[in-house]
């Protein structure tokens, strides 16, 4: 992370831009996942797998998206007190 290197309140705001559009995408990707795991309890899909799969697919996927979104949320919290409530940040972070 470009963070880590210069550690400026730029390349922080930069680094929390650029990862919110990727979990957007992240969001997206899931929705693609989880609608192709919809189809598979329909009966609808035109692929072949194993029963247990889209149980296995939808979890992980879910999984995925509760991490990176709780991860998001801990730098819009760090922001907010930053610039919002005016709290400085601490040391090493």
């Amino acid at each position: 992370s470009a963070y880590l290197v210069l550690r400026t309140e730029q390349s922080y705001i930069g680094f929390v831009s650029l990862y919110s559009l990727t979990r957007l995408y992240l969001l997206y990707w899931c929705y693609e996942v989880l609608s192709q795991v919809w189809n598979a309890f329909q009966g609808k899909s035109k692929h072949t797998f194993p029963d247990w799969a889209p149980y296995c697919a939808a979890t992980l996927q879910l999984l995925l998206v509760i991490v990176n979104i709780t991860f998001l949320m801990t730098h819009y919290r760090k922001l907010w007190k930053r610039y919002v409530k005016g709290e400085m940040p601490k040391k090493g972070e």
